[in-house]
């Protein structure tokens, strides 16, 4: 009888377990000066004017005789980004001053020198900064790091470099690129994770959740703002491995709602196990990403089976990406993202339904509404656009060979990544070929 409770013990603790909440520690890391691999970025504009902001500053001499003045957010603090030049004879601004300790004076900060590099006949000015700024600041009651690059560029068309013109000035623009992120690794089910989380939008919280934001909502193409999440297992992250921060994150059979607490170092992932719903997938799946219908708050979805379990609700499809061999063995992968066009579904508590996307894909020529607002203001030239839909009227972001390179496939000679650019033809009523040409990526 002993042998028999100890048994129905374990039998509920096994049953229990898997409610509880997986803790998993974050690291934060700045980028080295030399950084030669990838690492998840971001970028925040700093809008800039020509007079000091109210308050009480105190400031360096500034050799530039019209400076640029912006105020930067972080957490509870406010900092004050000055460009000036470094020498009197420079044409354009070539170092920045940066309050990184917040106390208003910035005669007891390190200025950030940088290069002014010049293209296009002197029409083109960038700002490359040979070191980045780190700082300190308050979030959730607890001083947390962050590291960012400051960078400006600006276009002059008519070559004229005079920054007392304010026509010159409005072509000024100043921001700042994330140059932190934090990592975590943890077990489930057998297997190993890594974690990456990117501070998308450089506002050094790590933790804003997917919303396509309200003024983008009239696109067809859905580009949801926040941060970004990268999830592997056997390979390092890139540029196409992002999935928007979702607010749940669905791993195997498991659910799990997910918070980022960047000020205790963690993201804490807390199971779900109630009115969940299953979605059938029509391809194998690299990654995944559902937005609510409201077009905020996300599923994401790493390696899953052809059933995904997700919480019931309306959704819309965000993002996927696929990778799949050709007959040559040659990897490649295709990503798509969602469309205004394509309908939200209903994942409705212990049902089923159906994910529409993915084969077949149908290519579509088509002239974009700017090049025909360009028509109507008197253009003689046609721009057209290519795109590649699939059976959800998702859009093809991108498709690429990733490794090998056998394929017989015919392949761009401009990326030797890509397929061969697909060529076009009009042809005139009678037959005539009024217009041919190849398309290009872009």
């Amino acid at each position: 009888m002993r042998y028999t409770r100890l048994a129905v013990l374990v039998l509920g603790v096994a049953l229990v377990a898997p409610a509880f909440a997986l803790e998993v520690p974050l690291r934060y890391s700045a980028y080295p000066q030399d950084l030669r691999e990838f690492r998840p970025y971001g970028n925040q504009h700093v809008r800039t004017v020509t007079t000091v902001p109210e308050g009480d500053w105190k400031l360096p001499p500034l050799v530039a005789k019209v400076p640029l003045y912006g105020l930067v957010e972080f957490g509870d603090s406010k900092y004050l980004m000055v460009l000036d030049f470094a020498n009197a004879n420079d044409k354009f601004y070539s170092r920045i001053l940066f309050d990184a300790n917040a106390n208003r004076d910035l005669t007891d900060d390190p200025v950030v020198d940088g290069k002014c590099n010049w293209a296009d006949n002197n029409q083109y000015a960038f700002i490359e900064m040979r070191q980045a700024v780190d700082v300190e600041f308050t979030l959730g009651g607890a001083k947390v790091k962050y590291s960012f690059r400051p960078q400006a560029n600006a276009w002059f068309p008519n070559s004229s470099v005079d920054l007392s013109k304010p026509e010159n000035l409005q072509n000024i623009t100043v921001y700042l690129r994330t140059n932190c992120s934090y990592s975590g690794e943890f077990d489930l089910d057998g297997v190993h994770y890594g974690v990456e989380l990117g501070d998308r939008n450089a506002n050094g919280r790590f933790n804003d959740i997917a919303e396509v934001p309200a003024e983008m909502r009239g696109d067809d193409r859905l580009y949801a703002q926040g941060d970004s999440f990268y999830i592997n297992i056997d390979a390092k992250n890139d540029y196409y491995n992002e999935m928007s921060l979702g607010d749940k994150l669905v791993l195997g059979d498991k659910v799990f709602k997910v918070e980022i607490n960047t000020p205790e170092s963690k993201m804490v992932l807390t199971p779900i196990t109630e009115n969940l719903s299953a979605v059938k997938l029509p391809e194998k799946l690299e990654r995944l990403v559902l937005l609510e219908d409201s077009l905020k708050n996300g599923v994401m979805v790493f390696r899953p089976e052809k059933t995904v379990t997700v919480p019931e609700g309306n959704y819309r499809l965000l993002y996927y990406q696929i990778l799949r061999e050709d007959k040559e063995g040659d990897l490649w992968r295709l990503i798509a993202m969602g469309s205004r066009k394509a309908n939200a579904f209903t994942a409705k508590k212990g049902g089923h339904v159906a994910l529409e996307m993915g084969e077949p894909f149908r290519p579509i020529v088509e002239v974009p509404e700017w090049a025909r607002s360009n028509m109507r203001g008197g253009s003689n030239e046609v721009n057209l656009s290519f795109v590649i839909r699939g059976k959800g009227d998702e859009m093809v972001a991108d498709l690429s060979r990733i490794r090998g390179n056998k394929t017989k496939l015919p392949m761009s000679a401009k990326d030797g990544s890509r397929p061969k650019e697909p060529t076009y033809k009009i042809v005139k009523q009678d037959g005539e070929v009024a217009k041919q040409g190849q398309f290009e990526y872009g």
